[in-house]
């Protein structure tokens, strides 16, 4: 074993045999254990808020870009363009003219 991994369970024995002799260390929470009932739930519900909007919010994205990705592969595909159509053999073809904004 290293030298940091020593220290490491060193420490960790340590922190162990604290909560062991002293276990209102391990409980310093005041909300916790001491606080009253409304603060108790308050703290709940907070947290189970904060846990939820990430989740919904990944969710929601996830789910739109399934949708997405089902609406893509639904979709005819485009039309080909004017040069397309021509090396194809289409004669029908022509190209559009380009309207004109400003009157002259």
């Amino acid at each position: 074993m290293n030298r940091a991994s020593t220290l490491r369970a060193g420490a960790g024995l340590i922190a162990s045999l604290a909560f062991v002799v002293a276990p209102e260390v391990a409980h310093a929470c005041p909300m916790c254990f001491s606080g009253n009932n409304s603060n108790q739930s308050a703290f709940l519900y907070g947290s189970l808020f904060l846990m939820i909007v990430p989740v919904t919010a990944i969710g929601s994205l996830l789910y739109w870009a399934y949708r997405r990705t089902k609406a893509l592969e639904a979709a005819p595909p485009p039309p080909p363009s004017a040069p397309e159509a021509a090396e194809a053999g289409a004669g029908e073809a022509r190209p559009r003219r380009a309207l004109r904004l400003v009157r002259r």
